[in-house]
């Protein structure tokens, strides 16, 4: 549309020009009373309708001064819509400029943070990977705890058994050991040595014996005039103070294991505090995370959206160029048109002068 009232303006201003140049020229006259067969010097100055193409010309000055003003309204007014138009691509430019700076500077903002949540996020990751390692070691050191006590148990529960056990025998060896010194000398040899038959077998013998040996003083040996040797009698103390001894010390080692069985559920105590801390701690990153790919997404859109308005300004840019450039053209070649036409009537006008002068020169020779 500009383009066309570039045109039209420029065909308006030939036409003009056309018939500024084809004007009629008006009879030369001579002003005051002037008689034709008076003379010249009598005669007062001649009127202003004497030259009719110079500047005192009412005509031509005004006719000629009203095209030029339009004509250089017009030219201004299209270099102020150029002008306009350059200011206007160059502020387009500038912000779009800006507008890259900015994008750039937060889309690597958002870069350093998500770079900086996904590095916690995996620090994160390997510390609950580990603390789960460390909970599964805790469990089967507590199952093999809970396990060796109750072997303990057992075996502390089989002690306790067999120690009572061997108590009852050894008591009642001793039994038989003081029945054996009360007993006379012809029953003893009649009767076996201690130990060599079974227990259940020996207690049976002694009761008859001594059901039987009730009515009888007992008499001393005459193989034992010391009495009984002391060997006999050490013998279930040293085995009294072994079981003791074991049993003492199963107890110490019972105790042991349940000091370190209830440090270890403390230890698994606070490792499952630690486990749901860092599961919320797991829920507040991923919150954290699905915010920032929120934000991620909508930066996309608006870098998607920057990018098409910048192709839009990418491809509009060389139209104006064009545009501009053929202005510009247009411009230096109405520049040229009215260099020659102001040349031209400046010639037209030195002309007409010349012709005039020499016209009067002869009209007052004559």
């Amino acid at each position: 549309m500009n383009q066309n009232m570039n045109l039209g303006s420029v065909q308006k201003l030939m036409e003009e020009t056309q018939v500024f140049g084809t004007q009629p020229r008006q009879p030369y006259k001579l002003g005051g009373n002037y008689q034709p067969g008076g003379h010249l010097c009598n005669s007062k100055l001649p009127s202003q309708s004497f030259y009719p193409y110079s500047s005192h010309s009412p005509y031509m000055h005004t006719n000629y001064s009203s095209d030029w003003e339009i004509f250089e309204a017009v030219k201004i007014r299209e270099l102020e819509e150029v002008k306009a138009r350059a200011a206007q691509m160059e502020k387009t430019m500038r912000w779009w400029s800006d507008c890259t700076a900015n994008w750039r500077e937060k889309w690597s903002k958002v870069r350093g943070e998500r770079n900086k949540a996904r590095e916690e996020a995996r620090q994160l990751r390997i510390k609950l990977d580990s603390v789960v390692k460390e909970l599964s070691m805790l469990k089967k050191i507590n199952q093999s705890l809970v396990s060796e006590k109750e072997n303990l148990e057992n075996i502390t529960a089989w002690k306790t058994e067999f120690s009572c056990s061997e108590i009852s025998y050894i008591k009642k060896d001793l039994n038989k050991l003081t029945f054996l010194v009360r007993e006379p000398v012809k029953e003893r040899r009649k009767t076996k040595i201690p130990g060599a038959e079974d227990t259940q077998k020996d207690v049976e013998v002694i009761k008859d014996r001594s059901n039987h040996n009730k009515k009888i003083t007992p008499k001393p040996p005459d193989f034992f005039p010391n009495g009984v040797p002391s060997i006999y009698l050490e013998e279930p103390k040293k085995s009294l103070d072994t079981t003791a001894k074991t049993t003492e010390n199963d107890l110490i080692h019972v105790s042991v294991l349940h000091l370190h069985l209830a440090e270890m559920q403390k230890i698994l105590q606070k490792e499952r505090e630690m486990n749901v801390f860092l599961e919320k701690e797991m829920e507040k990153i991923e919150n954290e995370l699905f915010l920032w790919k929120w934000k991620y997404e909508e930066l996309r859109q608006t870098k998607l959206e920057s990018l098409k308005q910048r192709e839009r300004l990418e491809a509009e840019r060389p139209s104006l160029e064009e545009e501009n450039r053929r202005l510009k053209l247009q411009v230096k070649e109405i520049q040229g048109l009215l260099e020659m036409k102001n040349k031209a009537t400046l010639t037209k006008l030195s002309c007409d002068h010349q012709d005039a002068q020499s016209k009067l020169l002869v009209k007052n020779k004559v």
